[in-house]
């Protein structure tokens, strides 16, 4: 007996290694022999394929975003503390992960709890009451409709949780200054107690970002006053009350921007002290939301000209600075203090982050072309490199689009920075949102400006929907690029909706079908209680790292949102 277990476990030896060193002899380089491992591995305990476990698959890619919307509504929901305050937790205050340990993300995040109001109030903004009014859509097709009895009221538990959430960050802002962070603290005990432990501190987009959410509260009350039965004298005295006194988390956040924006700080995934082009791009936009409050509605010139003069100053900072022309690519930090020197010159996929945080209404809040040119053309670089880089994302996968992950050379697996960083469901979502959010923009300026470097984003959005998965029924026949391509490779082409409607419109639901990839690829990874993780695992594809993350649920909303408001607005000029 002992014989025959010895030769199983020498045979299973030698199968394991067999299998690393197949890999090994196909890649060259340690990152590859790393991931050949990990393949290997993976096959042995046939872990199959990524995505493999969600029991949904049968669903249409409609019909699931339907049924994963309302799961991430709900989940949202639970990580807000909407109900009461305990020892433990104070009303208002949005846990980044229920996740108390391995790892612990039961903090108050500055930067993911902005980000969450963002969202919220976007939601309410453009009157989505989640299922009501997304669902409706949708939900005559769908053969189990059981989930779409009495909705929960979406809409009245965002706006009052809008206001606890005031509240708790006005308490934050008058009592919990951090002796080292100050307002650019980045993380509180979920009962709004200081975290005086070592960490990478100050984390100047956090007050950027709470900014940008509670103006857009502000604004969202004056246009919607007449719904919601608010004076206009109410919500001024509201704004003065509560947001700019002296002492209040809107002034007190604007005052620390105004003395601390060009100062160095740590970025937003905590590692690199620096100068960050998502922390110039958020604040200014914070500066330009405040500058067009205070002349809107209070009717301060100066303080608009004050908030107007940093706007233009960091935005010529956003447009000069970053861009690396030897590499073709716009960096994420630049003047590097201490921290995680990254490789290939800081490409980050914050950049594009950037991009999406601070998107107006109708347009990219940045109006400089050549940035965003830049921009495409070092999201190209980020989307080939990760394609190259993680297991899942090899041809041999078949799996939509392209799971996308932090930066090249990332460490951070969920748990702690000693093996290799995973894509994340969150940044896969956002690239989507971009797309989305470009096609918005033309369509509202009813033109599309085609220079080299669209022309480039244009060409590998249309080769990558060419290369699609079996698993991915919608592949697009039509080629928009044909005649002009070639023509943008060497010059500038606009194409307006005047002369050429059809050739823009091809090309603009060329975008959303190449959006539409990134968003499949979040189904692919799906499992089917709908949870979404921080990571999906680089070899196997499933959710890893801290689970229920609200920034995973607040950015698959927010790119189906913006997937909405495009395909609404591409059919109602079609």
């Amino acid at each position: 007996m002992g014989a025959k277990l010895s030769l199983t476990l020498l045979v299973l030896f030698l199968f394991c290694i067999t299998h690393i060193l197949i890999y090994f002899s196909n890649f060259y380089s340690e990152i590859r022999f790393q991931n050949a491992v990990g393949i290997a591995i993976s096959r042995i305990f046939d872990t199959g394929r990524p995505g493999e476990i969600h029991t949904l698959k049968e669903l249409e890619f409609e019909e699931w975003i339907v049924w994963q919307y309302k799961k991430s509504i709900s989940k949202l929901k639970s990580n807000l503390n909407l109900y009461k305050s305990n020892k433990f937790v104070q009303r208002g205050a949005i846990c980044a992960s229920p996740s108390k340990s391995e790892p612990d993300y039961f903090y108050h995040w500055t930067r993911d709890s902005a980000l969450t109001i963002s969202y919220i109030i976007f939601a309410m903004e453009n009157s989505i009451d989640s299922e009501s009014l997304y669902y409706s859509k949708h939900s005559s097709s769908h053969k189990d409709q059981s989930f779409l009895a009495n909705p929960p009221s979406t809409k009245e538990d965002f706006h009052s949780f809008v206001n606890h959430y005031i509240n708790f960050t006005n308490y934050l802002v008058k009592y919990k200054r951090h002796p080292v962070g100050d307002l650019g603290e980045p993380k509180f005990y979920m009962n709004g107690e200081l975290f005086l432990k070592s960490w990478g501190r100050p984390q100047n987009d956090g007050p950027a970002l709470r900014s940008i959410a509670n103006i857009q509260y502000i604004n969202f009350l004056f246009s919607n006053r007449d719904r919601l039965g608010k004076s206009h004298g109410a919500i001024v005295g509201f704004l003065t009350n509560f947001l700019l006194c002296d002492d209040c988390v809107l002034s007190q956040d604007l005052k620390y921007l105004s003395s601390h924006y060009l100062d160095p700080s740590f970025d937003i995934w905590e590692e690199v002290c620096g100068t960050h082009f998502y922390n110039v791009l958020v604040t200014s936009k914070a500066f330009e939301m405040a500058s067009q409050l205070y002349l809107d509605v209070l009717n301060n010139r100066i303080k608009s000209k004050k908030y107007h003069i940093l706007r233009d100053k960091l935005l010529k900072i956003a447009s000069n600075n970053f861009w690396n022309n030897s590499s073709s690519l716009i960096m994420s930090t630049i003047d590097y203090k201490k921290g995680i020197y990254k490789s290939h010159d800081f490409l980050d996929t914050q950049t594009i982050l950037a991009w999406i945080h601070t998107f107006n209404s109708d347009s990219f809040f940045v109006k400089d072309a050549g940035l965003l040119s830049k921009t495409l053309t070092t999201l190209v670089k980020l989307l080939a490199i990760y394609k190259d880089l993680y297991p899942i994302n090899y041809s041999d996968r078949n799996a939509p689009g392209v799971a996308v992950g932090r930066y090249p050379g990332d460490k951070y697996n969920g748990y702690n920075s000693h093996s290799l960083g995973n894509p994340w469901p969150l940044l896969t979502c956002s690239i989507a949102e971009f797309y989305y959010k470009l096609v918005i923009s033309s369509i509202h300026a009813r033109k599309l400006v085609v220079d080299p470097s669209l022309s480039e984003f244009l060409l590998y959005s249309q080769n990558l929907l060419y290369s699609a998965s079996p698993y991915d029924t919608l592949l697009y026949k039509v080629d928009p690029l044909h005649g002009i391509t070639n023509k943008a490779l060497s010059s500038v082409y606009i194409i307006r909706y005047e002369l050429e409607p059809q050739r823009l419109l091809d090309i603009l639901s060329l975008l959303i079908h190449s959006a539409d990839l990134f968003a499949k690829r979040v189904k692919f990874h799906s499992p089917s209680e709908g949870f979404m993780n921080e990571q999906w695992d680089r070899y196997t594809g499933f959710h890893t790292g801290a689970p229920d993350l609200t920034w995973s649920y607040t950015a698959f909303l927010s790119m189906i949102d913006n997937r909405r408001i495009a395909k609404s607005l591409l059919d109602s000029i079609s």
